[in-house]
Parts: C-alpha cells; sequence; structure tokens
C-alpha cells in the first residue's frame, strides 16, 4: 500500500469511526483545504460532506473547494 492509501484510509477511517473526537474536524477541514495530495484532498472533502453538513464552515470549504482547479 502506498503512502497516499494509507493518509487517505487514514482520513476516512478517523472521519467514520472519530467524529466525536474534538480534534477529527480540524484535522479534515485543514486536509481539505490544505493537502496537495489529491486522493487525500478528495478523501477529506467527501467525509466533511457526509457527516458534517451542520457545521457552519462546512458547506463554505465544500464551495472552495468546488471552485479550484
Amino acid at each position: 500500500m502506498t503512502p497516499t492509501c494509507l493518509r487517505q484510509a487514514a482520513v476516512q477511517e478517523l472521519a467514520r469511526g472519530w467524529k466525536d473526537d474534538l480534534d477529527t474536524l480540524p484535522l479534515l477541514k485543514d486536509r481539505a483545504a490544505t493537502m496537495t495530495n489529491y486522493p487525500v484532498r478528495q478523501a477529506a472533502v467527501q467525509e466533511l460532506a457526509r457527516g458534517w453538513k451542520d457545521d457552519p464552515d462546512t458547506l463554505p470549504l465544500l464551495k472552495d473547494r468546488a471552485r479550484q482547479r
């Protein structure tokens, strides 16, 4: 398994299994906003959209990601 696949899997599993952990949401937001590795950034964006719809920062972050090239 490549390092990218491992990071992508870690992001997905953190989002799915540790949603209540206080560090999970900030980590996902950071990965979605700053990660240069596309599969990891994609996983973070997808998990934010699935699990944090009520967070006030999620929609603006997703809109920003949708506008990026």
